[in-house]
């Protein structure tokens, strides 16, 4: 049997709800699964029941946005934090975060509209009904209101260094994400680790800061082809054989998921083999 361990629900930026999404892993023989929801644990008590319901072991987790430091070559880093313990103080960190989001929100729709049409009504009347709010999320508004303005140059001028570009007001470094989880009693993992950099050497170096940083795992088996550099089977294979290897020679914890967003990516759930030995370190 295999197991996903990287999931998206509607409270973030995917588009199925908990139940729906134990029932697809379910019907296609999963063992295990984890909702790992941007920034937002909202989603866990109900996959947690709906597992309980269908016979289905959940991983309670979440994937922590990282805060930016261009210096330390720091941009959109993600870190997975698996086998939480829904504490109080995690909890308050949790909607820290999301708070800090709907601020952050109301300064990016003002910075945007240097770029093009944009308000928060738009905003609101598209995604109301997610607790949180993303850079993808704005790109459907903003691409519906302009429709001659290239994605690619949208996410340039919002990534750091761009002319849209504005911070959150609370946000976790890489250190502070990882002590986070440790202290829900979790495991903190870095997120697919080839799909920051299309250069090896900056990758290498991420996993180094990573290390000195604290993780205890990394995230191995993930969908490559259908990530953010379309990577061949052939280099996706090495790539995931390369990281393996790094996991085994610094004793780290491997884990694997499809990173499934619903119908918001081409990615479905259990589309990837993650081996079923991964869930061992959660019993």
């Amino acid at each position: 049997m295999s197991i996903d361990l990287h999931i998206h629900s509607e409270a973030s930026d995917g588009t199925q709800t908990a139940l729906e999404i134990a029932r697809e892993a379910k019907a296609k023989g999963l063992r295990a699964v984890s909702i790992t929801d941007h920034d937002s644990i909202r989603r866990v008590q109900d996959l947690l029941i709906a597992g309980r319901r269908l016979d289905l072991e959940v991983i309670p987790g979440v994937e922590i946005t990282i805060k930016d430091e261009p210096e330390r070559n720091l941009r959109e880093i993600h870190l997975l934090g698996y086998g939480l313990d829904l504490t109080e103080s995690f909890t308050d960190t949790m909607l820290r975060l999301e708070y800090a989001k709907i601020d952050w929100l109301r300064d990016q729709v003002e910075a945007l509209k240097s770029l093009g049409r944009i308000g928060m009504e738009e905003v609101l009347a598209d995604h109301a009904t997610r607790a949180v709010i993303r850079r993808p999320h704005l790109w459907k508004t903003f691409h519906r209101l302009n429709l001659n303005l290239p994605k690619g140059m949208f996410f340039k001028e919002t990534n750091a260094g761009g002319t849209c570009y504005v911070r959150k007001p609370f946000e976790l470094s890489l250190k502070d994400a990882i002590e986070a989880v440790k202290q829900a009693n979790g495991i903190p993992v870095l997120a697919h680790p080839c799909d920051y950099f299309e250069s090896m050497n900056e990758t290498k170096d991420l996993l180094g800061t990573a290390l000195d940083a604290g993780i205890m795992g990394i995230e191995v088996e993930y969908p490559y082809p259908k990530g953010r550099f379309r990577r061949s089977q052939e280099e996706s294979k090495n790539l995931i054989g390369f990281i393996d290897g790094f996991a085994g020679k610094h004793k780290l914890i491997k884990t694997g998921g499809s990173d499934c967003h619903g119908a918001n990516k081409d990615i479905a759930i259990g589309e990837i083999e993650v081996p079923e030995e991964y869930l061992r370190i959660f019993q």
